[in-house]
């Protein structure tokens, strides 16, 4: 019996490894940054304004609170002194926050 390779028919479809793989660490980072989130405020806190009079503030506040984290990354300031999660982390679900409105995503 010979052996021969096997198959699997991905072209053209999405490759999570790039990121479920080649990022875990700091996807795990980001995820530290929603579960204070979630301590905080509740799960589905940040889509709650979504086409909503409040979606503007929202986005605005989502945005101060970016550069807020971004001025302490950039000043050499590692991790945020409430959460203890990296900066970085705050900033990149900060902006997965501001995809999700700008793609219309309610979340059930």
């Amino acid at each position: 019996m010979s052996k021969s390779k096997a198959l699997n028919f991905n072209e053209g479809k999405e490759r999570w490894s790039l990121l479920l793989k080649d990022f875990a660490e700091e996807l795990k980072e980001i995820l530290k940054v929603r579960e204070c989130g979630v301590q905080k405020y509740a799960r589905d806190n940040y889509i709650m304004s979504l086409g909503t009079e409040s979606e503007t503030e929202f986005r605005n506040d989502n945005f101060d609170s970016m550069f807020r984290h971004l001025i302490s990354a950039t000043g050499g300031e590692l991790k945020d002194d409430e959460s203890k999660c990296y900066h970085m982390a705050h900033i990149a679900c900060r902006a997965l926050f501001e995809l999700a409105y700008i793609k219309g995503n309610k979340q059930d």
